[in-house]
C-alpha cells in the first residue's frame, strides 16, 4: 500500500484540476534517483539495478514529484518483473532543452493494456496482483510529467518493457532563476558492474542541489507514511473504489471486516453482493450509482450483507471520481456499519415508549383513585345510616351489612394504596409526625386484624416493648396492616407473631409466620409495584401492599 494515500490525494487534485501543483526549485535528477534506488534495494536486496547517467541531467523540477514518478516506475517495475535480470535506468541530459528518462526491465505487457497504462486503476497489468495497490501510480506519474511540460510513453517488445519520459528544464515561458555551480559534466558515465551496485557517475558539485531538497522530500514522506498508517488503524470504515460499471477494484482492511470479504473473493465482482435480494431486484444499486453519477454522491442507510449472509445497518456514500475531462471513470465508497447505533435508538425509542406508557398509567391510576375516594364515603355514611335505621331487630340484615362494609373497607385500602403509588411515583409521599409509643401503634393494628386472622385459622399474638420515638401513626398502622394482612393472606392457617423491640437507637418491627415461604428468586422483587408473590388466582390484591 506504498504511497496509496498520497495517490489517492494526488488522484483527487489531478481530477479537480486538471493537473498537480509544482514547487520548481533547482534540482540534481540524479541524485533523487540515486536516493529512490537506495530505498528499493534496501526494501528488495536481490534487485540488480544498474544506473547510467549522461550529460548535464540538471533542471527545476519539483524534486519531491519527481522522486514521486521515480517511485512509481521502479515499483511497477519490481512489482511485475523478475528479478533475474537487472533494472537499467538511463538518465540523459545531452540535449540542451530537456532530460531523458528510460526505465527498462524484463517482462512484457499485453499490447491491448498499452494504450490504458496510464489510466486510472487499470496500471496493473497483472489481475492476480491488482489487490496490491490502487492501479493509480502510473496515472499520477503520467500527470506529474505532464505538469512539468514533458510527456512519457511506454512500449513492450521482445521481452523487454521499457517506461520513457522527458522533462524540460525549465517550465515553459519562464526565464531561468538559478544557477548551477557545478563544473562542466562528464559526456558518459559506465553503468554498474556488480549486482546492486550503483557506479553510475554525475559530474558536478553536491551544492548543486539546494539544500533543503532531501530534507523537504524526507519531510513529505515521513508525512504520508503517518497519514498511511493512521488510514490503516481506521478498522470501522470500508473504504474501496469501484469501476464506472460498479465492480469491485480494490479493497481494504476496514471494508473485510465489516463485510467478511477477503480481497482475492471480492476484487471484480459487482457490489450488489452486499444488498439484499430485494434490493437489487428494486432496481437501488442502479439508482445510488446514478444519483451519484449525477449529482456527484450519493447516500443512504439501509440494511446490508455480510458475506456469512448475516445483516448489519449501514450507512454508504458513492462519490463520483471523473478523470480531467470530466469523464466517469469509476467511483469512492465508503461504507459503515451502524448496527450497534440503530440497536441503541431502537432501545431508546422502546424505553421512551415504555416510559409514556407507565407515565399514562401511573396518571389513570391517580386520576381514578381520586373519582373513587367519593363515592366510597358515600357508601360508608349510607351503610352507617342502614345500620342506624335497622338497630337490633333484623340480624340477618345486619350481617349482609357487615360483609358490604368489609368489602367497603378492602376497596378503600385499595384505593388508598393506589393514592400512595400516585404520591409516590410523583415525588408527594409526605410523612405527618408526632410523638408517640410504637407499641401502642402497632397494637391497635393487631387488635384490628384479629377477627380477619380468625377467620384464616391464623393465631395472632404480639409481643411488644415500649418504644418512645416521633412517627407518622397513621403510615406505621399502614406497615403493619399490609404486613400481617399479607401474612394471613398467604400463610392462611399458620401461626402469627407479631413483636417491637429495641435495637440500639433504632425500633424493629417484625411479622412473622411459618406459612410456606417464597418461591427461590421472588424475595428481592416483592416489594416492587403489582410484584406478588403467588398467582393472583389463589389470592387476591394487586401486589401494591408492600411496595407501600
Amino acid at each position: 500500500m506504498q504511497g496509496m494515500i498520497s495517490q489517492l490525494l494526488d488522484f483527487a487534485r489531478a481530477r479537480a484540476d486538471g493537473g498537480i501543483e509544482l514547487e520548481r526549485r533547482p534540482t540534481e535528477v540524479a541524485e533523487i534517483a540515486r536516493d529512490v534506488i537506495e530505498e528499493v534495494r534496501f526494501a528488495r536486496p536481490e534487485w540488480k539495478i544498474e544506473l547510467e547517467i549522461r550529460g548535464d541531467v540538471r533542471g527545476e523540477y519539483d524534486a519531491n514529484r519527481l522522486s514521486q514518478v521515480f517511485s512509481n516506475l521502479i515499483g511497477n517495475a519490481v512489482q511485475h518483473g523478475s528479478p533475474d535480470t537487472p533494472l537499467a535506468i538511463r538518465i540523459d541530459g545531452s540535449a540542451p532543452a530537456a532530460i531523458h528518462v528510460e526505465v527498462a526491465n524484463r517482462g512484457t505487457i499485453p499490447p491491448e493494456l498499452i494504450p490504458i497504462l496510464f489510466s486510472p486503476f487499470r496500471g496493473s497489468h497483472q489481475k492476480a496482483l491488482r489487490s496490491q495497490g490502487l492501479g493509480l501510480g502510473l496515472f499520477i506519474t503520467d500527470h506529474i510529467v505532464r505538469a512539468h511540460g514533458g510527456a512519457i510513453s511506454a512500449d513492450s517488445a521482445e521481452g523487454t518493457t521499457a517506461f520513457r519520459f522527458h522533462l524540460p528544464r525549465r517550465a515553459s515561458g519562464e526565464a531561468q532563476v538559478a544557477t548551477f555551480d557545478a563544473a562542466a559534466p562528464s559526456p558518459s558515465a559506465e553503468p554498474a558492474a556488480a549486482a546492486g551496485e550503483l557506479n553510475g557517475r554525475v559530474h558536478g558539485s553536491d551544492a548543486a542541489r539546494a539544500p533543503d531538497v532531501r530534507t523537504d522530500r524526507e519531510v513529505t514522506r515521513q508525512q504520508e507514511e503517518r497519514f498511511q498508517l493512521l488510514i490503516e488503524s481506521v478498522k470501522d470504515y470500508a473504504i474501496f473504489l469501484l469501476d464506472a460499471s460498479g465492480k469491485v477494484a480494490t479493497w481494504n482492511a476496514g471494508a473485510q471486516r465489516i463485510n467478511g470479504h477477503a480481497a482475492r473473493d471480492i476484487i471484480g465482482k459487482h457490489f450488489s453482493v452486499f444488498y439484499p435480494e430485494a434490493d437489487v431486484r428494486a432496481g437501488k444499486c442502479e439508482h445510488e450509482l446514478r444519483v451519484a453519477m449525477r449529482d456527484g454522491r450519493s447516500e443512504d442507510e439501509g440494511w446490508r450483507l455480510r458475506k456469512d449472509g448475516s445483516r448489519f445497518w449501514a450507512n454508504a456514500v458513492i462519490t463520483a471520481l471523473r478523470d480531467a475531462s470530466g469523464a466517469l471513470i469509476g467511483y469512492a465508497k465508503i461504507t459503515r456499519d451502524l448496527t450497534e447505533r440503530r440497536q441503541l435508538e431502537e432501545e431508546r425509542v422502546r424505553l421512551a415508549h415504555a416510559q409514556e406508557a407507565v407515565r399514562l398509567r401511573d396518571e389513570f391510576l391517580s386520576l381514578a383513585s381520586h373519582e373513587l375516594k367519593t363515592p366510597l364515603t358515600v357508601l360508608q355514611l349510607q351503610l352507617e345510616a342502614l345500620r342506624e335505621q335497622i338497630g337490633s331487630h333484623d340480624p340477618a340484615t345486619l350481617a349482609k351489612l357487615d360483609r358490604a362494609d368489609r368489602a367497603r373497607r378492602r376497596l378503600t385500602e385499595l384505593v388508598e394504596a393506589l393514592l400512595d403509588v400516585a404520591r409516590i411515583v410523583t415525588g408527594q409521599f409526605s410523612l405527618h409526625l408526632e410523638q408517640a409509643d410504637a407499641a401502642d401503634i402497632v397494637a391497635t393494628a393487631v387488635d384490628r386484624l384479629h377477627e380477619t386472622a380468625a377467620v384464616a385459622g391464623c393465631a395472632l399474638s404480639i409481643s411488644a416493648d415500649h418504644a418512645i420515638g416521633t412517627w407518622d401513626r397513621s403510615r406505621i398502622d399502614q406497615v403493619v396492616t399490609n404486613l400481617v394482612s399479607n401474612a394471613i393472606r398467604h400463610a392462611a392457617g399458620s401461626p402469627i407473631a407479631v413483636s417491637v423491640a429495641r435495637d440500639a437507637g433504632d425500633v424493629v418491627i417484625e411479622v412473622r409466620d411459618t406459612g410456606p415461604g417464597l418461591p427461590e428468586g421472588q424475595l428481592s422483587r416483592i416489594f416492587e409495584r403489582f410484584e406478588r408473590g403467588a398467582s393472583m388466582r389463589h389470592f387476591g390484591g394487586l401486589g401494591l401492599g408492600l411496595y407501600v
